[in-house]
């Protein structure tokens, strides 16, 4: 269900029909106010005004399982999936998948660098999509085998990357240094990484 929270009140906001029933996960809202809405299982909904759009395996999604979705400096729309890529360019969807250059199936999250190139964490390493196709990155061949499950790029462009179980990932200047439990991290597993300013 989704809410809508104004100062001290919280009422639930019912999305019109088709999608009347949908079951959100994850909510991103693009530059020209529109709410996208990820499910798992429904795909995804686009809600503009009282006018809502249901996009599918059906309408050309690559899987209707979201986990992350995500604007580009060009306003195309970038939906992680539990089994593989798409890319909204508000026509049409772009699918990547491994033939592509996917470095797994199961993406987990995504950032755009400061290159503007998009950096996919999926559940075996990393892969960077540049110019809209999934370019080789040496630098995130030592991640082959980790699941990256979050990543954030501060202003020096050091990029931090939380995997699951196999502790924090920092790469500056060509170089990556991995921080575990025996560094003094609490866990192993990062889920989110935020700049506290």
């Amino acid at each position: 269900q989704i809410y809508r929270v104004s100062g001290a009140s919280v009422q639930r906001y019912r999305v019109p029909a088709p999608a009347a029933d949908v079951r959100a996960s994850t909510v991103f809202q693009d530059r020209s106010g529109a709410f996208w809405f990820g499910t798992q299982g429904s795909g995804v909904v686009r809600l503009e005004g009282d006018r809502a759009t249901v996009f599918s395996k059906a309408t050309g999604l690559r899987s209707d399982t979201v986990r992350q979705t995500l604007e580009d400096r060009s306003g195309g729309l970038w939906i992680a999936l539990d089994s593989g890529l798409s890319r909204w360019d508000g026509h049409s969807f772009r699918n990547y998948y491994l033939q592509d250059g996917l470095s797994y199936p199961s993406v987990r999250c995504m950032i755009l660098d400061g290159r503007g190139d998009l950096l996919v964490g999926t559940d075996a390493g990393m892969s960077r999509v540049h110019d809209g196709n999934i370019v080789r990155d040496n630098e995130f061949a030592a991640m082959a085998q980790d699941k990256i499950w979050a990543m954030y790029e501060d202003a020096d462009r050091t990029l931090w990357v939380g995997t699951r179980g196999g502790g924090l990932l920092l790469f500056r200047s060509g170089k990556m240094a991995r921080f575990t439990r025996d560094n003094g991290l609490l866990t192993n597993t990062i889920f989110q990484i935020l700049d506290d300013g």
